[in-house]
């Protein structure tokens, strides 16, 4: 991003179509750059779980609807620490309704908020190479019913790099590879922590600045995923970029015939 420039980006995903058509995920973010200063930006995401049916203690007759959801507000910095290193922290506002109401004697209403802390960096190795990592949903556990009953926040290591394997005026290609490692109840033991990294692989194959094609590889043993993913980019205009994404069908793969599509709009 140059020097006073703005960007804003929207995306919107159908979450898990082959499990519900009421999932969904949805995510608008803006940054600016202040010369002299750094970065500054900010983001609302927005995951609705569908309608869900409430029945009684001890019938399963259905009594009423409700809407789950989480909601997330954040607002983050970023600059240039050194020549080749930048760092970042983003403070987000937390809103989780898992139910509208508490569930028979027990009390709280279903509803939870809190805050969290994310925390980055980026080290450019070479003209070519980059190295990321960052640490993220850094907070208090959630509380819906009390605080014996409290979670912990989907606190997460990601680390990755990304290298230009080619970089002319006219065709750029670009790989990448990303760890993620959740950070909660580390106690299973060495092996069975590096097991539950997710690793996740891709390249990217652009041309003139216009159009882009992107191959990736989602590699989640704990969670038994396998999946390929395809992408494609597109600058219509100078000011506007479409990017699709897409895990294609696949068997017993829970994220099969997800499609992200995202606009990102440079005034």
């Amino acid at each position: 991003l140059g020097r006073g420039q703005f960007q804003m980006t929207g995306m919107h995903v159908k979450w898990l179509p082959d499990l519900a058509d009421d999932l969904y995920y949805d995510f608008m973010s803006f940054v600016t750059s202040k010369q002299g200063l750094g970065t500054f930006g900010g983001n609302v995401t927005f995951i609705s779980y569908g309608s869900i049916t409430r029945t009684g203690e001890t019938s399963p007759d259905v009594i009423s609807t409700f809407e789950s959801f989480d909601l997330a507000v954040t607002a983050s910095f970023g600059t240039s620490l050194t020549d080749k290193l930048a760092g970042g922290f983003s403070v987000k506002f937390i809103y989780s309704r898992l139910a509208d109401q508490g569930a028979g004697i027990e009390q709280g209403s279903g509803t939870s908020s809190g805050f969290a802390l994310d925390l980055g960096l980026l080290y450019h190795w070479t003209p070519r190479l980059s190295l990321g990592m960052a640490v993220t949903n850094i907070g208090p556990k959630m509380k819906y019913i009390d605080a014996a009953q409290s979670d912990d926040l989907p606190r997460n290591l990601a680390f990755g790099f990304a290298y230009k394997l080619i970089n002319k005026q006219d065709l750029r290609v670009l790989v990448t590879a990303e760890g993620n490692k959740l950070l909660v109840g580390l106690n299973d033991g060495l092996s069975q922590e590096f097991k539950e990294v997710i690793l996740n692989g891709g390249m990217e194959v652009s041309y003139v600045n216009l159009i882009a094609a992107r191959l990736g590889y989602i590699y989640d043993q704990e969670g038994q995923v396998k999946a390929l993913t395809v992408g494609f980019g597109l600058n219509l205009i100078d000011l506007l970029k479409v990017d699709l994404a897409y895990i294609p069908s696949q068997n017993d793969v829970a994220l099969a015939n997800t499609l992200r599509v995202s606009a990102t709009l440079t005034p």
